[in-house]
Parts: structure tokens; C-alpha cells; sequence
């Protein structure tokens, strides 16, 4: 028997790879697919897009988003600084 939407996180932290898995809610209902965002560009991207949506996930996901970006920050490294994505990650969420 396959997978429901029952069993999968909304928004789930991957804290030991500094991602955040979210079901991509553009796809719904046809099809569930996850997606793993790493980057502020990306977290600010998934809201935007509506790719999380509902008060109660994107407040979830935000949580995740800032904790994931101040402790990149605080070890001295964020995923996006190579690519001068951003100056201030946490400035777009």
C-alpha cells in the first residue's frame, strides 16, 4: 500500500544536513512531492511560491528557516555566501 499525505511532515528539519524537508504543496493534490531547501533564497522562494502555505506551516517552516540560517551564521559559514546570493541571510524571512 502506498504512501498517504498522512504520512509525511509538512515542514521537517533535517538539522544535521542544514535543510528543511517540506512537502511542495504546489503539486497537490495530484501528486506529493518533498523537496529540500538549504538557502534563505530558497526558504523565501518556498513561501512566496506557495510551495508552504497555511499560517501554521509557514510559521513552522520560519521557525526552522531562521534557526537553520542563525546557526549557519554563527559557525562562520551560510550556504548561500559562495554564491553572493545574499548579504544577510536572515533578512528575506
Amino acid at each position: 500500500m502506498g504512501k498517504t499525505i498522512l504520512d509525511y511532515e509538512t515542514a521537517e528539519l533535517l538539522d544535521d544536513v542544514n535543510k528543511i524537508r517540506i512537502i511542495d504543496q504546489t503539486q497537490l493534490p495530484g501528486r506529493i512531492e518533498c523537496i529540500e531547501l538549504e538557502t534563505a533564497k530558497q526558504f523565501w522562494d518556498a513561501i512566496y511560491l506557495l510551495q508552504v502555505r497555511g499560517a501554521p506551516a509557514i510559521g513552522v517552516f520560519a521557525g526552522f528557516a531562521i534557526y537553520l540560517l542563525t546557526k549557519e551564521t554563527s559557525e562562520g559559514r551560510y550556504a548561500g555566501e559562495q554564491s553572493g546570493e545574499l548579504r544577510c541571510p536572515a533578512s528575506c524571512i
